[in-house]
């Protein structure tokens, strides 16, 4: 009986990680993609594209990642506070064409994938654009290169603004 409970593990988790290396595979090839056919994509004016990049704090949120901050400073770096995380992941940013953004986070493995990230990863603007629910001017949270995250972000439910910067303030009132 432990055998074949034992094999069953073993065919499952070859199974999990056989996806995981198509899914991976498969979302280098769609940036790539995106990359070669950038003209396909929606044209954003430039103060759409400076309202989202560019001493910008945006909080995102959609059904698979939950809430996210990212920072992205004028100089090209980017900072992602992803939820369940202690530290902020740093990065790279840059727009294609006012059409696609395309992010590099640099020597990390990506809370979503668990794989680390090796490429440009490339969204069209529009699409990015879609899932902010907030936009401010400069770094709200002083996400920083190599910082902690301000406090555990979490992934659900949805929250905002307002907020997080009261639970960040009592944080930092507790901490001695």
């Amino acid at each position: 009986m432990n055998k074949n409970k034992n094999r069953l593990l073993f065919v499952w988790i070859s199974v999990i990680i056989s996806i995981s290396c198509l899914v991976q595979r498969q979302n280098a090839d769609e940036s790539r993609w995106a990359r070669e056919n950038v003209e396909l994509f929606p044209f954003l004016s430039d103060s759409e594209v400076d309202s989202i990049v560019g001493d910008r704090t945006i909080r995102l949120f959609d059904i698979s990642h939950g809430n996210q901050i990212v920072f992205f400073s004028l100089d090209g770096r980017t900072f992602l506070w992803y939820p369940g995380q202690t530290t902020v992941m740093h990065g790279y940013w840059k727009v294609i064409k006012n059409r696609l953004l395309c992010l590099y986070y640099t020597d990390q493995i990506l809370p979503s994938t668990t794989e680390p990230n090796d490429d440009w990863d490339c969204i069209p603007l529009h699409l990015y654009k879609s899932n902010i629910r907030e936009s401010a001017t400069g770094n709200r949270y002083d996400l920083t290169w190599n910082g902690k995250s301000p406090l555990i972000l979490l992934r659900y439910p949805e929250t905002n603004f307002d907020l997080i910067q009261k639970e960040v303030s009592k944080k930092s009132l507790t901490i001695e």
